[in-house]
């Protein structure tokens, strides 16, 4: 499957129950079991789910998403002990996958607590995530929204978009929202006294204060890149942001970026081209330092083609 990241608009989706497919194992039976599962799981059919499951878990525990959503399948069905059994195992095994879903009081888990021994793996979750703030979450949640909403709808925000929320108005620009999410992000860095990381604001959340710094002017990318750095380098947000950053920082300084990550209009308005790159020849070397993927896969979506020999 290819992922585009795009360099204006930058979604960051991450629902438990709808990640990519992974496999931590390569044996055929355990990706039919796993398959079946989830397939089962996705119609709500949890009594077949929990028989595939099962299966899978015969084979190797090694992952969490087939481990919670057994225990989830078993909570639907109405059997306590054993939802209870592999949450438990979950929290020891996996304590940072699980922490959102115990910690936030909008999560799917939450409304389950009186039938769970909840303390034990709200205890396993606060140990490890005890910054974690529901409340702070749904604020970046806001803004992420916000941020992504003046680049993809192709309109301004209306009263409906607006409603609720006492830091947006139907009309507001897209500078204007920008502003907005930059002085909000700066008040939310000061009071936890660095980079809202997951830690924080959980891993739905975790991209979030990247992605307003990506779309700030220099200054204010400039004042808060040693964070996204720290960040980086501490796994509360990727390599690969920060390498997105590092690119935008050039290209709005006019220096040429280093990644490949920045595209921008051709002056004859017939498309999209490359922002001026250092090295193209190598540029998917340093790409892959990072995490990314091919700098052709990645320029597909623009119909640009990759050619070195013309950027030098």
């Amino acid at each position: 499957m290819k992922a585009f990241l795009f360099a204006l608009a930058v979604c960051c989706p991450c629902c438990l129950l709808s990640q990519v497919k992974q496999y931590v194992a390569t044996a055929p039976a355990y990706i039919r079991n796993i398959d079946a599962g989830d397939e089962f799981f996705e119609a709500g059919s949890y009594r077949e789910a929990i028989y595939f499951y099962k299966k899978t878990l015969e084979i190797t525990e090694a992952a969490f998403l087939p481990k919670y959503r057994l225990a989830f399948s078993y909570l639907q069905t109405r059997e306590f002990a054993s939802a209870n059994h592999w949450l438990q195992k979950c929290a020891v095994q996996h304590p940072a996958d699980l922490c959102e879903l115990v910690l936030d009081e909008g999560s799917e888990l939450y409304p389950y607590r009186p039938f769970l021994d909840w303390f034990p793996l709200q205890k396993a979750s606060v140990g490890h995530w005890p910054m974690y703030n529901y409340q702070l979450k749904a604020q970046m949640a806001e803004i992420h929204h916000f941020d992504q909403f003046i680049r993809t709808e192709h309109r301004l925000p209306d009263a409906a978009d607006c409603a609720g929320s006492k830091y947006y108005w139907p009309g507001m620009n897209f500078r204007q929202v920008d502003s907005v999410n930059e002085l909000r992000l700066a008040a939310i860095i000061e009071w936890v006294g660095g980079y809202p990381g997951p830690e924080v604001v959980g891993m739905s959340e975790a991209n979030t204060a990247w992605l307003v710094i990506q779309h700030a002017p220099i200054e204010y990318q400039m004042r808060y890149y040693p964070l996204v750095e720290q960040a980086a380098r501490e796994g509360k947000t990727s390599m690969g942001n920060w390498a997105y950053l590092v690119d935008r920082m050039n290209m709005n300084q006019g220096v040429r970026q280093i990644y490949g990550s920045q595209m921008r209009s051709k002056t004859d308005g017939t498309g999209y081209e490359i922002y001026q790159l250092e090295d193209p020849f190598n540029v998917n070397k340093r790409r892959a330092e990072v995490g990314l993927g091919p700098i052709e896969e990645y320029i597909e979506h623009w119909g640009i083609k990759f050619e070195p020999e013309k950027m030098q």
